[in-house]
C-alpha cells in the first residue's frame, strides 16, 4: 500500500486496538489492521477497515437505548436545584416536559441527552449550567412566578 502523506510505497501492516466511545455508551474497543509508512511514520486506515468499523460501530449502538433512563434525567436535574417546571424552560419543553421525561411517558430530545451525557462525563460543565441558571432565571418568567 502507498503512503497517501509521502508516496512512500513502503508500508506494514500491522493490528491496533483503536477505543471509541460512542454517545451514551459505554467506550467499545476495536482491533484494526493499519498501515504505517516506514518513511514518514504515518498510519493508513483502508476503506475496508473503515467500513468494518463502522458497520460494528452501528451494531454496537443499536445494542443499546438511545436515550437516558428517566432515573438520569431526575438526577441531572436535582442536581442542579431545578424544578421541574424551571428545566422545561431552561431546556425547553415546556412547563410539563421534564415530569414526563422523568416518569418515561416522553423521550426527551437528543439534545438533552447530550447535554446529560456530558453533565455527568465532564463534572466542569456544572459550573457552566449553574451560570446559566442564575442567568435565565432572572429573565424566565417560570422561575419569576414560582419565587414571588
Amino acid at each position: 500500500m502507498k503512503c497517501q502523506q509521502c508516496s512512500h510505497s513502503s508500508t506494514r501492516a500491522y493490528q491496533r486496538e483503536a477505543v471509541h466511545s460512542p454517545v451514551f455508551l459505554p467506550s467499545i474497543v476495536v482491533e484494526q489492521t493499519v498501515y504505517r509508512c516506514r518513511s514518514c511514520g504515518s498510519e493508513q486506515l483502508p476503506p475496508d477497515e473503515q467500513e468494518a468499523t463502522a458497520r460494528l460501530l452501528k451494531r454496537y449502538r443499536q445494542t443499546f437505548p438511545n436515550v437516558p433512563a428517566p432515573e438520569a434525567i431526575k438526577s441531572f436535574r436535582t442536581a442542579l436545584g431545578l424544578s421541574q417546571k424551571e428545566a422545561g424552560s431552561i431546556f425547553g419543553g415546556g412547563p410539563n416536559a421534564f415530569s414526563r421525561y422523568e416518569r418515561g411517558e416522553t423521550k426527551p430530545p437528543r439534545s438533552l441527552g447530550i447535554i446529560i451525557y456530558q453533565y455527568h462525563r465532564d463534572l466542569s460543565l456544572v459550573e457552566a449550567i449553574h451560570q446559566c441558571r442564575i442567568t435565565l432565571r432572572s429573565k424566565c418568567p417560570v422561575t419569576k412566578r414560582s419565587s414571588e
